[in-house]
């Protein structure tokens, strides 16, 4: 038997982008922000005539789909007013390219699987999917003195951009779980056949999942509706 292995990187980047803020990167112009993008580091097209994933085969319900690891980072935010801190956070705010935002979320799925020959063909078995997530975020320390509106103002963008970056995490778990679906027990008359089937499907996998991102973003408006932005 051979052991194969897909991975897929997706960076979900997490509400506040200041390039969609200023419609370019570093722009001299700061103002209120809410916008979040999704962008897949591994670009798969659909094949000629692809459809999304539908029912994938049955799968042993008894093994565990997915092994998530999570890391949880924070980047320094300083400031005691909110121009300041929106300074403060486009400087030291993740990049991805020439973009700076304000949280981001970075997934790194993994499928390994082995096609065994059985008699009349092939069956894919002992697929094991690991997901690993970082999730980014701000961390203001304000002066015992700082503006008790300000400090609260910021609690509320704190815990609304935390969500919003959790939410992403939970899509990328579910597509995780999609993954093992699509691709354990799946079985094709040759053992090519299979191998290529099961990289078909995770090969979509990777278009969905980032249209599922994006259809979050546009449902929240990049997270404004539910207060990840600033100023508050």
């Amino acid at each position: 038997m051979r052991l194969l292995f897909f991975a897929l990187v997706l960076s979900a980047l997490g509400a506040g982008s200041f390039w969609a803020l200023t419609q370019g990167p570093l722009a001299p112009v700061l103002g209120a922000a809410a916008s979040d993008s999704t962008r897949s580091v591994l670009a798969v097209p659909p094949p000629p005539g692809s459809v999304p994933l539908a029912e994938p085969s049955a799968a042993d319900p008894s093994q565990s789909a997915v092994q998530e690891q999570v890391t949880y980072q924070t980047y320094a935010v300083t400031g005691q007013s909110a121009e300041a801190i929106l300074r403060s956070l486009v400087q030291n705010g993740p990049r991805e390219g020439e973009d700076i935002f304000f949280g981001l979320t970075q997934t790194d799925l993994d499928v390994r699987y082995e096609p065994r020959a059985i008699s009349g063909g092939c069956i894919i078995e002992d697929t094991r999917v690991s997901l690993d997530v970082v999730v980014t975020l701000p961390e203001w320390m304000p002066a015992a003195d700082v503006d008790p509106a300000l400090q609260a103002g910021w609690g509320r963008f704190r815990r609304a951009l935390a969500a919003h970056e959790h939410q992403h995490r939970v899509i990328a778990v579910g597509w995780a779980e999609t993954a093992y679906k699509a691709v354990a027990g799946l079985y094709r008359s040759s053992c090519d056949a299979a191998v290529s089937e099961a990289r078909a499907r995770l090969e979509r996998l990777g278009v969905e999942v980032n249209a599922a991102h994006r259809q979050f973003d546009d449902e929240t408006e990049h997270g404004k509706t539910t207060g990840a932005y600033w100023p508050q």
